[in-house]
């Protein structure tokens, strides 16, 4: 017969394997290496990827109105001394309220949103006040009269006990 158009097989040194099986063997071994190293490059980047921030959502909140004290301490505003005994009089930055006892107990951590600050954190019961009656509260802010009144009086809602895996409600 004359010359063949099929590639020449030879064997080689590699135990009889034939050249062209050989160089099968290698390309799929690179092709697989090439598959593993895309599949770890992508589990690397799945780990080291930060988890996607976590808001409080609320399983059970009540609206309340509110309004902003704090200093400069005079007449309807207290006195600086907090019912819990903190003293703010030196405009120390705390994310409190004051609130009716009967309504919300003292000491207790509470998510409120929106609230005078934009940020999504618990405030802490530390006050009361004689306007505070029923679902009212007043948030303590330490940056002045301007902020206090630039807050006005709103509507807010307040959460007590909160789940961290689902966006806010």
């Amino acid at each position: 017969m004359g010359a063949s158009v099929l590639p020449r097989i030879q064997a080689t040194n590699t135990g009889g394997v034939p050249h062209c099986q050989e160089r099968f063997i290698s390309r799929s071994i690179q092709f697989v290496a090439a598959i593993v190293a895309v599949v770890v490059c992508l589990l690397v980047l799945w780990l080291a990827a930060p988890s996607p921030a976590k808001t409080p959502r609320c399983l059970s909140g009540k609206h309340y109105h509110s309004t902003a004290y704090g200093p400069p301490w005079t007449g309807i505003n207290g006195f600086g001394v907090t019912a819990l005994g903190i003293d703010l009089r030196a405009k120390p930055r705390r994310y409190g309220i004051a609130v009716d006892p009967r309504m919300i107990p003292l000491r207790s951590k509470v998510w409120i949103w929106p609230n005078p600050f934009g940020r999504r954190r618990a405030f802490t019961a530390f006050d009361t006040g004689g306007a505070i009656k029923g679902n009212r509260l007043d948030f303590y802010d330490n940056r002045g009269r301007s902020a206090q009144y630039g807050w006005g009086r709103r509507a807010v809602r307040v959460c007590h006990s909160i789940h961290f895996s689902e966006p806010w409600a």
